[in-house]
């Protein structure tokens, strides 16, 4: 008797907990999908230049070798790398051995014998070219040189040239007609405008660049040798292109695309890039101004989804 008693307190305990669940799940409210905040920006058109931002060092374009023709001891020669000198401007001299033999073989308190010497062995005067700057300097006083041995060089001060890497990814879209624009590193810096003079046939295998030559004008005269600058050249403008914010475009598999924003819900839609300029992006195709599209959260984004925007 007791346990059928048990027993049905039992099964009355089990119907009421069924019948709790049931009435739980039938009142539990149903989870929505939230819908995504997004922010928006409207299709603009602006000025677009494609400009390629290139870096330079100043070099001297004509530079002169000084040498002998004679063998000898090196006097006088107090010049440094820097030095600037002039045209015909005695830079040292040049003692030949004959000369520098017979000075130490005679005794000092002949007199008459040393201006003998000195009248029909004379020393041989070493003077520059060409006005300019000591570039390299090989050898220092009291050296002893050979004939045709390089002594120093001078560079040409009016004769300066800009050489520019140009990496080979960038060398196709580089025409001749196209001006360069230079820029020095000085405070404040100097602007002006090259031709392009010359490239190069031959690849830096280290750089993976050719060498661009601009020629620097002998009126510019605030420019010195060795000095870094920027170049930067104009590919090609766009006045008044259709542009549209960076974050707003996607790319997948080689082609771009943006979600045009179309009262609460967004459209995938093919575009056709141009010119990328710092935060914009000129499009060629596929939108016109002032239509709206996602700038956030673009990467979350699917086609036709509702949205919300901020």
């Amino acid at each position: 008797m007791i346990g059928l008693f048990t027993g049905f307190l039992l099964y009355l305990l089990l119907v009421f907990t069924a019948c709790a669940e049931s009435g739980s799940s039938d009142t539990a409210p149903q989870e929505t999908p939230d819908v995504l905040n997004v922010e928006v920006a409207s299709v603009q058109q602006r000025d677009m230049a494609d400009t390629l931002h290139l870096f330079g060092r100043v070099a001297f374009r004509q530079w002169t070798r000084l040498a002998s023709q004679f063998a000898g001891r090196l006097e006088g020669l107090n010049l440094l790398p820097g030095d600037p000198v002039k045209k015909g401007q005695m830079v040292g001299i040049l003692i030949p051995p004959q000369k520098e033999a017979l000075s130490r073989l005679n005794s000092p308190s002949n007199p008459k014998l040393r201006r003998l010497v000195d009248q029909h062995m004379k020393a041989i005067p070493l003077t520059a070219p060409v006005s300019g700057s000591v570039t390299a300097l090989f050898h220092h006083n009291g050296d002893v040189v050979q004939a045709g041995e390089a002594i120093l060089d001078i560079g040409v001060l009016d004769r300066l040239q800009i050489l520019v890497p140009v990496p080979l990814h960038y060398v196709h879209r580089i025409r001749r007609d196209l001006p360069a624009e230079v820029v020095t590193e000085t405070d404040p810096p100097r602007r002006f405008t090259l031709p392009i003079q010359a490239m190069t046939h031959q690849v830096d295998v280290v750089q993976q660049a050719v060498t661009m030559r601009l020629d620097v004008p002998p009126q510019v005269t605030d420019v010195l040798a060795g000095a870094p600058c920027r170049v930067n050249l104009l590919l090609k403008s766009h006045p008044q292109a259709i542009v549209v914010p960076r974050s707003a475009i996607l790319e997948w598999e080689g082609e771009y695309y943006v979600f045009v924003v179309e009262k609460e819900t967004v459209k995938r839609t093919p575009v056709q890039t141009g010119i990328w300029q710092g935060e914009w992006v000129e499009i060629r195709s596929g939108l016109q101004p002032g239509q709206r599209i996602a700038v956030s959260k673009v990467y979350s984004l699917e086609d036709d989804m509702e949205v919300r925007v901020q």
